[in-house]
This record gives structure tokens, sequence and C-alpha cells, in this order.
């Protein structure tokens, strides 16, 4: 998997020099920050169409708790801010020029803080609690109630390199708690060279491919479909690798919204911020139909050799949250709930 920056829209090189500056006292530190631009309520871009003058606005819950850190007497930092509209690797863009600081609701996993190529991060601390889960068309709800009751007539969507994708596998009973496909299991693969082959891999235990949130064995990294061994099972459906979104030029909830809607997938996993806020817009059409009992802590990422950063970071975080105590939740109810505090907090300094 390779991480670049091309889809980033860094407009500035203002930062330049701002650890040094911040160490010195002289100035706050200027953090380059990568966000994710289309994961809303957590993060998201005021205009999703990269290139937009709102594309490097942040909006949602993670874009008022960094305000809120920026806020903070004594943290001494501001945020330059760069949507970001491709999701896989995001959490490796601290390794490449030109950027300090990756978020966009990035479940904390081990295998994210190396790449293949040598990159570290680090993961700041944790800031916010998921679930995974299932959003069904509201006619299945009853059908689809647990993630036992998918069968072999069912395809289920995902997006590539997501916990969504490497928990459903391992619900489903097709990878193992290290991602490691079971024997059997077929992966389509797009050939991309244009002559619109599809090879498939087989997953036997001689070649041990595996599935996880910080990537994939490199036969699957332009993975379409997923065919479990036991015609039991459901078939898996990579979304964002759908014909109809290789361009992306609408938002990516859509062009997910519209396979369920018109039955190229039965259900789509993805993480329970998401879903609820899709079933509470479209409560007549899709339903949140099962909630996984895992629990998955979000963070954001810095270089792994950045301690200052982190350092700052956690300690901000530690009082915006109370600890944990405050998050995501809250700040549905009281969106100003973390500048609040950061009003109310001495010098962390």
């Amino acid at each position: 998997m390779s991480v670049v920056l091309l889809a980033v829209g860094c407009t500035s090189t203002e930062s330049d020099g701002g650890a040094e500056a911040a160490s010195s006292g002289s100035s706050p530190r200027i953090v380059r920050l990568a966000f994710y631009a289309h994961y809303a309520p957590v993060s998201s871009s005021l205009d999703s169409r990269p290139g937009t003058a709102g594309f490097d606005t942040h909006v949602g819950y993670e874009a008022d708790l960094l305000s809120a850190v920026e806020a903070m007497p004594g943290i001494d930092m501001t945020f330059e801010r760069h949507g970001v509209d491709a999701w896989d690797g995001i959490w490796l863009l601290p390794t490449a020029e030109g950027i300090d600081m990756a978020c966009g609701g990035i479940t904390i996993a081990a295998d994210r803080t190396r790449g293949p190529d040598g990159q570290a991060v680090r993961f700041t601390d944790g800031h916010i609690e998921f679930r995974q889960s299932l959003l069904v068309r509201a006619g299945d709800a009853d059908r689809l109630s647990s993630y036992s009751a998918l069968d072999g007539s069912d395809r289920v969507g995902v997006q590539t390199a997501t916990t969504g994708e490497s928990r459903l596998l391992q619900l489903i009973g097709v990878a193992d708690q290290d991602g490691r496909l079971a024997d059997g299991t077929r992966v389509v693969i797009d050939a991309a060279d244009g002559s619109g082959a599809e090879p498939v891999v087989e997953a036997t235990a001689g070649n041990d491919l595996w599935i996880s949130p910080g990537g994939s064995s490199d036969e699957l990294a332009s993975r379409l479909r997923l065919i479990p061994a036991d015609p039991a099972k459901p078939k898996v459906v990579n979304l964002d690798r759908l014909p109809e979104a290789d361009l992306r030029t609408e938002d990516s909830s859509e062009t997910q919204l519209e396979a369920l809607r018109n039955g190229t997938v039965d259900a789509i996993a993805q993480g329970i911020v998401e879903t609820a806020a899709t079933a509470a817009a479209y409560g007549d059409e899709f339903v949140v139909s099962v909630v996984d009992r895992h629990i998955e802590t979000g963070g954001c990422t810095v270089a792994a050799d950045d301690t200052d950063l982190a350092d700052r970071i956690n300690l901000a975080l530690g009082y915006l949250t109370d600890d944990g105590s405050i998050g995501f939740e809250d700040w549905a109810s009281n969106p100003n709930v973390f500048a609040q505090r950061a009003a109310e907090g001495d010098s962390l300094g």
C-alpha cells in the first residue's frame, strides 16, 4: 500500500518550521492536519468535492474537538487543515512531507502504526468509541437481525481498509482475529489494466492471505468482492470499488446508499455513528438491524518521533474529554461542550 498526498488540498507552506518555533516559545506551533472528508458527523468537509472552496473546511465532532484544543490555554498550537478524499492509508500521512497529524474517525489499531515501506506513526490517546453495525433496507430488518442471520444469498457492502470490513470478516467466520482468511475463501481482484478482467485469488494454507484494518496481502490490494468457501455465508462487496464509485463525484455515502437501495447489496457493514445518522435521515427506507458488542477506540496519528505534538495533544484531550467521560454522544447533544470546557480550563502549559 502506498501513501500519496495527491488528494490533500494543501494550499499553504506557512507552517514550515512550526515545531522549532513552538519549542523556543516564540509562537504557537502550526500543525498541518489532514482530515478525512467523508465521515459525517465525525469528520467531514463543508463541501465534499475536492478542489472546492469548502473542501478544506473541517466540520463535525473532531473538528470541534480540535478547535477546542487550539483554544486551550498553554497548549499553544493552531491547526492548518487539509481535507483528504481517500481513506486507505490516511493514518500514515504524518510520515509524508507537509503533514504533521491525521484524523477522521480512525480506529486505533497496532497494524496501522507502520507502513509497508517502513513509515512509522503513533496514535494519540483515544477520544471516541465506535461499534460496528449493519444498515439494511427497512423491510429486511427482522430477517437480518443478527450477523448470524446473513446467509449465502446475501451480499454485504463494506468500505475497503476499514474496521467495518475487517470486523465483518471476523463476525461471519471467514477471517481470524489477525485477519487471516479461511482456506477456500476467494477474492475477486481488479486487474487494473483496462481489460476488465477480474482474476480470483484463493486463500490456502500455503499463501496465508489476510485483510486487516492496516492493510492486506499485496495480492488483495485491489479487491472487489470476497466469496466465502462456505456457500451458506454471505458475499462481501467493496462498495468503494464499484464502477459507479470509481471517480466519486458524489458523496461516498450516497453511492453506498444507492447500492443498498437498488439491491446491489443487502446490508452495509459500518460504524454505528454513520449508520445511526443514516437511519435517522432515511427512517422509512433504511434501519440499523444489529450492533456489534465489540468496542473500538478512535484517535489521531502523528509521526512516531513527534513526542512534542503527541504529548500536547494528549494533555488537551485528557482535559477536554475529562479523561474519556465526555465523548461523541455529549457533543451530539451539545456541540459546544468542548469549547465550553476549553474556556473554563486553566493553563495546561
